[in-house]
């Protein structure tokens, strides 16, 4: 897996309802890439604006999430070292 994370440019959690966090975001966050995740508690609860591209539970509202991740790469860059030091300071708590 960590391959495959290395390789990515964004890593994706679709999520349209539920309020259990999908334990690929705990990798994700470590990663330090730019995850975009829709907003909704199963996101949110881990997640904000200033670790991930939040977007809304629509494929239109995804796709725009990945579209502005993949267009803007100076904000996902900032994003994902965000998420991962957020993260860390999580487990030193």
């Amino acid at each position: 897996m960590p391959a495959y994370l290395a390789a990515s440019d964004v890593l994706v959690s679709p999520r349209s309802r539920g309020t259990n966090t999908p334990l690929k975001i705990y990798q994700y966050l470590r990663s330090g890439k730019a995850i975009v995740a829709t907003r909704l508690l199963t996101h949110t609860q881990v997640l904000s604006d200033e670790t991930a591209i939040l977007t809304e539970a629509s494929p239109e509202g995804f796709a725009r999430g990945i579209l502005d991740a993949l267009g803007d790469p100076v904000h996902a860059a900032q994003i994902g070292p965000a998420g991962a030091s957020a993260r860390r300071d999580d487990l030193q708590l």
